[in-house]
């Protein structure tokens, strides 16, 4: 009896420690499936943020591509891909944006593309410098180009100078990142634009690529030096995060390309030469005021002469003296040659200019459209006046001063007013004056008539 006890309870304790070794097996299974994926997860964790630097950057650009820098640090991203395709940018910008990225805690791979014949020039050259590295589209070009007028402007010993200041950046820049300091220096001083097999070959960039992905995963595996120190990158196959635009960010980017600032500042000149001549209704005043202050936005944040939009605001004024003048063509001949002058000269500054400068020019066919577009209006303005002049002569009765009135536009203080059934334009000698009111006509002068309340005379 006691034997048969003892071997069921020998059965039992047998049985209890199968169940608890597959118990043990279960859990070392199961542990091990959820590491797996974990690790799995983790690899395809990897992120990397991207910054675009698009045509000619400014400030505007500058802030937002240090915004998306910052925002990859503080998210701990595993790089930065920074788009460039640009001619260069102002000199403020260059400087900014070269700072923040070799103070970056993050790595910041540079890629010119993937448009076809995608550019990194002049400032934009040294921010792919300053990258940790740069990866080039097969059709796009690389390097320095001389800045707007530096050899037509200033002299050799100025110019010189310019480009020894900007060869020191570079040189130090270089310097950092570990590059051919004197190569990077003789590509400044010669201004030297490579295509992406010359750049490759002379090791100004570190590969050659299409696509983001193709920029990513020749970069994978390579230790780069941040302010956080040696980074392994892991790149290949990471998930891209874009950061969206501002809608104020789409709208400068839009207004900040030299043809657009052009075309906005000319159609401002124009609307308000328009407004002048039709006073009181506003309809070309306004969009005016718009054109104008876009134009003025856009201007600041690109390299502008300030002689070349002297001399289109020179125009305007002598334009606005052909429209006021009996002699017509001569003060409107010599402001045709002042736009066309402002127009060439626009982009083409006087004072000092770095040599990250962008070369920038308003297109030619944009400068004959607004030339044509001025023409045609200004013509249609002239006729007009002509027209309201020659109809209030011959209409004018005998003795309008001291004749009656009503305001059919509020006077503030110009307005239209209604006598004899024809409209005029008029101006308030008394304050504003509400539609409806009963003016009285003091006088006349060029067509303009000057009134006042009529309760005021009796």
């Amino acid at each position: 009896m006691t034997t048969a006890n003892g071997d069921r309870s020998t059965a039992g304790w047998q049985r209890i420690h199968r169940a608890g070794l597959l118990a043990l097996a279960a859990i070392i299974l199961t542990a091990g499936l959820l590491i797996i994926p974990s690790s799995d997860s983790s690899a395809q964790q990897s992120r990397v943020y991207i910054a675009e630097l698009n045509g000619i950057f400014s400030e505007l650009t500058a802030d937002h591509t240090i915004r998306v820098l910052e925002r990859a640090e503080s998210q701990d991203a595993d790089a930065l891909l920074l788009k460039v395709n640009s001619p260069g940018g102002l000199d403020r910008a260059v400087r900014r944006l070269n700072q923040a990225i070799l103070g970056s805690e993050v790595p910041v791979i540079a890629f010119v593309g993937p448009e076809p014949e995608a550019q990194a020039l002049a400032g934009a050259f040294l921010i792919t410098l300053s990258a940790n590295k740069t990866i080039i589209h097969p059709d796009a070009t690389i390097g320095s180009s001389p800045p707007p007028g530096m050899t037509d402007l200033i002299g050799p010993e100025e110019r010189e100078a310019r480009i020894e200041f900007g060869s020191a950046i570079a040189n130090r820049t270089a310097m950092i990142r570990g590059r051919d300091a004197d190569q990077v220096e003789t590509i400044i001083q010669d201004q030297v634009i490579f295509t992406a097999e010359e750049a490759n070959e002379a090791g100004v960039v570190d590969g050659i690529g299409e696509t983001y992905q193709d920029a990513l995963a020749i970069v994978h595996g390579e230790t780069v030096q941040t302010t956080m120190g040696p980074v392994d990158l892991n790149t290949e196959g990471a998930r891209l995060i874009e950061i969206s635009l501002t809608w104020w960010e789409i709208t400068l980017r839009a207004i900040t390309h030299a043809s657009v600032a052009y075309a906005l500042l000319s159609a401002g000149l124009l609307l308000l030469i328009v407004e002048l001549f039709t006073p009181g209704r506003l309809i070309a005043g306004i969009p005016a005021v718009v054109c104008l202050a876009l134009a003025f936005v856009a201007l600041g944040n690109l390299p502008v002469s300030w002689f070349g939009l002297a001399l289109i605001f020179l125009a305007a004024i002598l334009f606005i003296a052909e429209l006021r003048t009996p002699w017509i063509g001569v003060a409107g001949a010599f402001g045709l040659v002042a736009y066309v002058a402002g127009s060439l000269s626009l982009y083409r500054p006087w004072g000092a200019m770095s040599a990250f400068a962008p070369d920038v020019s308003v297109n030619a066919w944009v400068i004959v459209g607004t030339m044509v577009g001025w023409v045609i209006v200004l013509l249609i303005t002239l006729r007009a006046v002509f027209r309201v002049r020659q109809s209030q002569l011959e209409g004018q009765p005998p003795d309008l001063a001291g004749q009656t009135g009503f305001v059919i536009e509020p006077l503030n203080p110009r307005g239209v007013v209604r006598i004899h059934e024809q409209e005029w334009s008029a101006v308030s000698a008394a304050g504003n004056i509400e539609t409806g009111t009963e003016v009285l006509v003091e006088e006349m002068n060029m067509g303009i008539l000057h009134v006042s309340p009529s309760e005021t005379r009796e």
